[in-house]
């Protein structure tokens, strides 16, 4: 790819020159200038130009795809042409006539203006001789022999810089008419005089030799003579002659300069002595597809020394530049190429850095590559078969390969809206297209420059200079007064940001200008001798046609800033994108991008650029969801669904976005109460803030009206079956499943059922089983009701039967065992919780007469005696179950001296025995005794004296005597048994 010659190491020395006056008042310093350098090409090209510029000897100099070469063999070898800095690689530079092996270079930076550098070259060390000077000092280089350089500057000014000193040695020549060529010890100039009007028009001409001292006349020309000023090459002058006779030919003349009589004519076309100099005719370029470097003979025959094919890097050349919140597009010849499928598009996220390429898409028309807030449009394929990739947020959510990417090319995407402009002729008018990517369609909207959000650009068709701004819903205004005018070349308006819109214009005979104009209020500002590149919040880009630089126009206030680099000579390769306070762009000679930020810019409150949403839903059946673009970040919000009175039905909290991009933003149709709304049309506003402090969202228009609309229906209801889960006992929890209803949010309700006749208060949807229900059916009821109707579905019923106690913990109880003391039960652990508990004390596991409470005094009667506790529970619904203590021994006082029980009297049948019991200490509070035969009990024989029966005759006979006190534990005493006669 054949480069321009723009060096920014140039370019720095003439900016100042170019710019001044022009930065002031200056807007405040840009806080950051985040800066990258773009990856290097390699071109396979092995056709390019190539051309000798230069031949000393074997010494040859020979350019190939902008880069020089340099032989010191006669083109065997080669070397990087060795000066100083970036003249050694890509440059636009010319090399004058060799003199003692060194030549002059001419290296221009602007071709409008001349600007550039001289430096010295020698062929023999491939180095540079001496100094370098700058165009801007001696603006005009008539002619250059070695390291001598002529300078014309005006008739008297005429100088000659030798570059082979450091500094540059300036000699002033004497006054001459015109500089022609350098002479070993001077310079030539000459002078035409007129003496009569054409058609007889007759000239003399006047060949002089110029040096410090003086001027010597070399030859006076008289007769008709044609006006092409002289040169000269060698030892020899050379100029035309033209008699102006159709019958005579047109000769070129010469004569020798220290013989000025020594000389002749011959016809045109005819040899010269010494045309070239020898040196000159040795080397050429041939070859039929690869340039080769061929060595004239003796014989006058040629012969191939080398091939002249490297492969040759510069600089990426981007030709298309997009910029988001969050990222940097570009679309360049990456595979250094010229047909798309040369071509790769990719993205570099933007942070508090530009980070790492990643590919988009390799292969793709000539199209731009374009974005906004999140979204980008990436143009792919090639020739017929030309699509686009949609990408939302980072990555690809669609391709659409639809015959308009073939007949459209992208122009702008704002918010959803991606203006398409259709490829005419120059001589027709524009046809434009406004497509919504997110459902594809389109709107034909005619000769659109611009579009911001819903608003666009549009001409009227007639090539007037007037143009509308036209909102796609339908609305439009057309800009009072003429945005250009008609028949001005290449002055089309370029793009509108908000109440602004913004174009170039040559109203002032040969004076270019930047004008913005507020189409609502008509304001204009012009900044004249620049040219608009990119339309911003409050600002535009803006580049000088002749000028290296670009810079940042505030037409706010009026400041002027420029960018960090130098995209561009005029324009050239300037590759510009603006998103909110930054400005990306390509510094094309040094192959870096640019992503600069510029304080105090993007003054505007955030600017809703379209949102995509159903017009319609059902709720029930269906959510409803809104994607919102808008013009810079926001912090987190809420969206607020208004009914028909404008009251806020529903709050949606919307979280904070880097992009300006909201999406998926969703409503159920639900009220915030959690209802659903009555059917009907309902707006919704967004409520948040930029998060540089410029104000809350507004809308396309700048006003606060509601974003859009959207149409909530009524959905059909149908109504599901209810089924009932759950143990069917009494305390059992039952729940309710309503079946399948639609919609989904129909408001259900519930009524459970014993028996088929509704239980009062059980309206949930889950219901305790109580001992009511036992024995009897339990069903359930499901009414649903959405949008004004209402139906009703009963579940089977289930027979509740009667629970058990699923644990039923022993009773505890806790005091002292001891006579007169008093003892607790507790009970615990019973699962479920009885409703009621009945206690029952219990002595050696009979029921104690009375003892019902939860505490027990213990009697005399219990000292000795294991004493318990029984629980009864109940609960309603389940089975009475009883529950017994452990049993504790009732502690008492012993007696402190006890007697021995005795027997006196004749143990004969008839006779009476007498028992009798020792001392007791203390004294007894009763006495019993029960009377023994062989060991057991004689019925009724309690008394203190029995009297002997025929049954005990011959049995032993004894008496036990029990003694108890209360409070004392008894004692019982058993005599010897006597044997009875």
């Amino acid at each position: 790819m054949k480069r321009n010659g723009v060096k920014r190491g140039l370019v720095c020395l003439v900016a100042a020159v170019l710019l001044g006056g022009v930065n002031s008042p200056r807007a405040s310093a840009a806080d950051t200038d985040m800066t990258i350098d773009l990856p290097i090409v390699v071109t396979n090209d092995t056709t390019g130009y190539a051309e000798v510029e230069a031949v000393w000897g074997d010494h040859v100099l020979v350019a190939h795809e902008g880069t020089y070469r340099w032989s010191g063999d006669g083109g065997r070898t080669w070397a990087t042409i060795g000066l100083p800095g970036e003249l050694s690689g890509v440059a636009d530079c010319g090399f004058s006539r060799v003199s003692a092996g060194v030549a002059t270079t001419s290296c221009m930076d602007d071709p409008e203006t001349g600007r550039g550098q001289w430096t010295a070259y020698s062929l023999v060390t491939n180095a540079q001789v001496g100094s370098s000077v700058v165009r801007g000092e001696y603006p005009k280089g008539t002619d250059a022999l070695g390291a001598r350089l002529l300078v014309d500057g005006g008739h008297d000014d005429d100088k000659i810089v030798d570059l082979s000193t450091t500094p540059a040695t300036v000699t002033a020549l004497a006054p001459g008419e015109h500089g022609l060529r350098l002479t070993d010890d001077g310079a030539l100039s000459y002078k035409y005089d007129v003496f009569t009007e054409f058609p007889t028009l007759t000239w003399t001409l006047t060949i002089s030799k110029v040096t410090a001292s003086g001027s010597t006349t070399l030859k006076v020309i008289t007769g008709l003579a044609y006006d092409a000023p002289p040169s000269a090459s060698g030892d020899y002058v050379y100029y035309s002659h033209d008699y102006r006779d159709d019958s005579d030919p047109f000769y070129r003349c010469y004569f020798h300069i220290s013989d000025p009589d020594n000389g002749g004519c011959v016809e045109a076309g005819g040899a010269l002595p010494e045309a070239d100099p020898p040196a000159d005719g040795r080397f050429r370029v041939g070859g039929e597809t690869v340039p080769t470097l061929e060595r004239k003979n003796s014989d006058g025959t040629w012969t191939t020394v080398s091939t002249l094919y490297w492969a040759v890097d510069f600089p990426l050349s981007v030709e298309s530049l997009s910029l988001t919140p969050a990222a940097v597009l570009g679309w360049d010849h990456r595979q250094g190429g010229y047909t798309p499928s040369d071509t790769i598009s990719w993205m570099r996220p933007v942070g508090s850095s530009i980070g790492a390429e990643s590919t988009l898409a390799t292969g793709g028309p000539d199209a731009r590559i374009v974005t906004s807030a999140a979204r980008w449009v990436v143009p792919t394929g090639g020739g017929s078969n030309v699509a686009a990739d949609v990408y939302d947020e980072g990555s690809k959510v669609g391709s659409d390969s639809g015959h308009h990417y073939a007949e459209y090319s992208p122009l702008q995407l704002s918010g959803p809206n991606l203006l398409l402009g259709y490829r005419m002729s120059e001589t027709d008018d524009r046809q434009t297209v406004v497509e919504n990517v997110e459902d594809g369609s389109q709107i034909s909207v005619p000769d659109a420059s611009g579009i911001f959000g819903s608003l666009v650009l549009a001409g009227t068709g007639d090539r007037s200079g007037t143009y509308r701004v036209q909102d796609l819903s339908g609305a439009s205004s057309t800009i009072s007064g003429k945005l250009t005018d008609p028949g001005d070349d290449g002055n089309d308006a370029v793009g509108i940001w908000g109440d602004w819109v913004a174009f170039t214009t040559y109203r002032v005979a040969g004076t270019q200008a930047a004008v913005v104009r507020n189409y609502r209020t008509g304001a204009e500002k012009t900044l004249s001798g620049y040219a608009l590149r990119a339309l911003g919040d409050g600002y535009a880009v803006v580049a000088h046609p002749y000028s290296p630089w670009a810079s940042v126009w505030d037409f706010t206030t009026g400041a002027t800033i420029p960018l960090a680099g130098p995209p561009g000579i005029g324009g050239i390769d300037f590759m510009v994108a603006v998103d909110g306070d930054r400005v990306a762009f390509i510094e094309s000679a040094a192959g870096k991008l640019h992503v600069q930020t510029f304080d105090g810019l993007a003054r505007s409150a955030p600017r809703s650029l379209g949102v995509v949403a159903a017009h319609s839903f059902t709720p029930g059946s269906q959510s409803w969801t809104v994607d919102v673009d808008l013009t810079k970040p926001v912090a987190a919000g809420q969206l607020n669904i208004l009914n028909s009175a404008g009251a806020v039905a529903r709050t949606i909290a919307v979280p904070a976005t880097a992009t300006g991009s909201l999406r998926a933003i969703t409503w159920d149709g639900k009220d915030n109460s959690g209802s659903l709304v009555p059917p009907g049309t309902y707006s919704y506003t967004l409520t948040s803030s930029a998060t540089d402090g410029t104000g809350p969202v507004v809308a396309v228009d700048g006003t606060a009206r509601a974003l859009g609309t959207v149409e909530v229906k009524a959905a059909p209801l149908t109504a599901g079956i209810p089924v009932i889960s759950g143990t069917a006992t009494t305390g059992s929890i039952l729940t309710a499943s309503p079946g399948s209803w639609s919609p989904t949010n129909a408001t259900l309700t519930y009524q459970w059922l014993r028996d088929g006749q509704p239980i009062s208060g059980a309206t949930g949807a889950s219901y305790v089983a109580t001992a009511a229900d036992s024995a009897h059916d339990v069903s359930v009821r499901v009414t649903g009701s959405y949008g004004g109707a209402t139906e009703s579905r009963t579940s089977p019923a289930v027979r509740v039967v009667t629970a058990s106690f699923a644990t039923a913990a022993a009773p505890t109880t806790s005091g002292t065992w001891f006579y007169g003391k008093t003892v607790t039960a507790s009970a615990a652990g019973w699962s479920p919780v009885p409703d009621s508990l009945a206690w029952q004390w219990l002595r050696d596991g009979q029921p104690i007469n009375g003892a019902t409470g939860v505490s027990y005094t213990l009697a005399a009667e219990d000292v000795g005696r294991l004493v318990s506790v029984r629980v009864t529970a109940a609960k309603a619904g389940y089975a009475t179950t009883q529950a017994f203590s452990a049993g504790h021994s009732v502690g008492g006082t012993k007696f402190t001296k006890t007697g021995a029980a005795k027997l006196s009297g004749t143990a004969k049948v008839g006779k009476t025995l007498t028992g009798k019991l020792g001392k007791f200490s203390p004294k007894p509070a009763r006495i019993a005794y029960q009377w023994l035969r062989n060991g057991q009990p004689i019925s009724g024989a309690t008394r203190s004296k029995y009297k002997l029966v025929k049954v005990d005759k011959g049995k032993k006979v004894a008496v036990r005597i029990t003694v108890s006190k209360p409070g004392y534990y008894p004692v019982v005493k058993a005599s010897s048994a006597k044997k009875v006669k």
